[in-house]
């Protein structure tokens, strides 16, 4: 589902959800913070989020929820949001 939903850079785009959660759709990171990051992409839960795109914890967890959501970062931020993506090798 990865490297459908990212055609142009699939390997990058599955580089980067393995960093960010070893590509479990449960994981949820950032715990020690305020917002909550989830599922496959380590998406961050936050306020705007939830409020202009109906963003829940439960779709989060939901991995086409989560990478269909990354894909609207990612086309409007690339890969700058994504803490892992300055260790991964950009194809």
């Amino acid at each position: 589902l990865i490297r459908e939903t990212f055609p142009e850079d699939p390997d990058t785009a599955v580089a980067i959800a393995h960093c960010e959660s070893r590509l479990d759709p449960t994981q949820v990171g950032d715990k020690h913070t305020e917002y909550y990051s989830y599922g496959v992409f380590q998406i961050r839960l936050l306020p705007g989020r939830v409020k202009y795109a109906g963003l829940t914890a439960k779709k989060l967890l939901d991995p086409r929820e989560n990478i269909a959501y990354a894909r609207k970062i990612y086309d409007r931020f690339g890969w700058k949001p994504w803490t892992c993506a300055k260790y991964v090798r950009k194809s």
